[in-house]
């Protein structure tokens, strides 16, 4: 079941003008014509096998709800396809850069995996540990994500990389204390967060909280300690790390690259649910500098494809406490300059939005259904099938696939 809205002149004009590339408007191409003809007269083959036609270049991705298939859903052809790779849970993290591959975890074991669910291939050797959130490079030759180890009952945590034909990880960072790694936009740098313990203390000034003198014989109690991130950056060819940021208490989380790589933004959190955004230059010794300055809750930031503003999900912003999309400008203060993004839809509870890389759609959760926008053609389709629910964010095909006939054959 789906749902198409089609906007007024002003919000049509608003779109165009947070769209990244202009494109052609109207028509039906002959490309699409030939494939929906061909879909509604083979339509689908027997049940256990892949339908046909193949996938055309507009595809999103999806993790069931139950996490045991993928989605790939054609917005051409409103049609969606459902792939399985081997036991465990399913969880679609991306494409190749050609679009072509699929990146996954199963349980979290990486592995990658053609369209239709073929030619799976397991990328870590058996005990290297799980793998959270990977990401294909641009050039689409290595792939970075987390590595988790657990190692003397304790859990550890690094940035690593594996090429993507598969093989032994390669680890890029040191007190396994660390996470969410980035991919700069020419593939050079990943930025991430570095986790450091430190006494905890009653606020921001205070290291530690007074620890009362125990009764005779009473053993000390044990020092409470906290694990607190910073933004980090590591070059992958040669492994050099440099810290951005140096916060006394709280935590960084989210970093998120501009799309000319100058610039990272990040959400600072003093303590839980009180989040701050910020951007800094992506150098050593940069000053960062603060755009929001009331607290609210950050559940996702990304950039517009422009560059010229950020786009957030927040809870609390100017006194609306339902999570909605927030359009935050680079400088002064978001508390009375960032406006209401997308607000002539009603897109409540918005979280996730995610845009295509040529930055004409977006796509996003609303109460746990997609909502897909055409920023030129100004219109809004609603996934409200059972299938599309859910709580992980929408992945998109790359705007350099040319549909799955493209693709080599297996």
């Amino acid at each position: 079941m789906r749902e198409e809205v089609n906007l007024n002149g002003q919000a049509r004009r608003a779109l165009r003008h947070s769209a990244d590339t202009a494109f052609p408007e109207g028509g039906f191409s002959p490309w699409r014509l030939v494939r929906l003809l061909l879909f509604l007269t083979v339509g689908m083959i027997p049940t256990g096998a892949q339908p046909v036609p193949p996938l055309g270049p507009l595809v999103l991705g999806l993790n069931t709800p139950d996490q045991t298939r993928i989605l790939l859903y054609d917005l051409d052809l409103d049609f969606t396809r459902e792939v399985a790779l081997g036991e465990g849970a399913h969880t679609l993290w991306g494409f190749s850069p050609d679009g072509c591959r699929l990146l996954a975890t199963l349980d979290d074991q990486l592995v990658t995996a053609r369209l239709d669910g073929g030619d799976v291939r397991r990328l870590l050797p058996s005990g290297s540990g799980g793998v959270y959130e990977p990401s294909f490079s641009p050039d689409g030759s290595q792939i970075a994500f987390t590595l988790v180890q657990q190692e003397g009952g304790e859990t550890r945590r690094f940035v690593a990389v594996v090429s993507a034909e598969g093989g032994s990880p390669r680890v890029l960072s040191v007190s396994g204390r660390e996470a969410t790694p980035r991919w700069s936009p020419d593939g050079a740098r990943l930025a991430y967060v570095s986790y450091e313990q430190r006494v905890a203390g009653a606020d921001l000034f205070s290291t530690a909280v007074p620890t009362p003198t125990p009764a005779a014989g009473v053993p000390l109690p044990p020092v409470a300690l906290l694990n607190e991130a910073d933004l980090w950056l590591v070059e992958v060819a040669s492994g050099q790390r440099t810290r951005l940021t140096n916060f006394p208490t709280g935590n960084v989380s989210m970093p998120r690259w501009s799309p000319d790589g100058a610039l990272l933004a990040f959400a600072y959190s003093p303590a839980p649910n009180q989040d701050l955004l910020w951007i800094m230059a992506s150098e050593a010794g940069a000053i960062p500098t603060q755009l929001s300055f009331e607290y609210t809750t950050a559940l996702d930031l990304i950039w517009q494809p422009d560059g010229t503003h950020l786009i957030a999900s927040l809870m609390g912003m100017q006194g609306v406490a339902e999570n909605a999309l927030w359009q935050i400008p680079l400088a002064g203060r978001a508390e009375q300059a960032a406006l209401r993004y997308l607000a002539f839809y009603d897109l409540p509870h918005a979280d996730y939005p995610r845009f295509r890389d040529d930055g004409r759609w977006l796509a996003l959760r609303t109460r746990y259904q997609v909502a897909l926008i055409d920023t030129v053609s100004a219109t809004l389709r609603r996934l409200g099938a059972p299938w599309a629910l859910g709580n992980t964010p929408p992945v998109w095909s790359p705007a350099a696939f040319d549909g799955e006939a493209a693709c080599a054959a297996p």
